[in-house]
């Protein structure tokens, strides 16, 4: 759209979208700073909330362990998952190696096995003459 009212000689709106941008820009910065501010009132709330209730910080600290020992767990369940597709990919592959390779002897031995009958049948025929 800017570029079209550029084009068409809209130099004003050009400038117009630009201190637009800067307004959001603004405005952006804004909303980051009253986060923040929210964050560490958030923050001394809890602390206030701690030191009121002894039970209640005993019972944020046990249930703050049982979130880290199930992300602990959950990070061993997603390396488990990863140690098993890579032996099942390295399974596939061993299977498709090995597969070519038993069919290679297969073809090798039906060979000699015709080599033997051939020798036999040119032994037992010039047993003959």
């Amino acid at each position: 759209v800017a570029r079209r009212k550029y084009e068409a000689g809209g130099d004003v709106d050009v400038e117009d979208l630009q201190r637009q941008v800067a307004n959001k820009g603004d405005e952006v910065m804004r909303l980051q700073a009253l986060v923040r501010d929210l964050q560490r009132a958030a923050g001394r709330r809890a602390d206030m909330e701690k030191a009121a209730s002894p039970e209640l910080a005993r019972e944020r600290q046990n249930l703050e362990d049982q979130e880290a020992k199930r992300l602990e767990w959950e990070q061993r369940c997603q390396a488990a998952e990863h140690r098993l597709q890579m032996l099942q990919h390295q399974l596939t592959e061993s299977s498709k190696k090995y597969g070519s390779e038993i069919s290679a002897l297969r073809v090798e031995v039906a060979k000699r096995d015709a080599r033997i009958l051939e020798l036999e049948f040119l032994l037992r025929d010039s047993g003959r003459d």
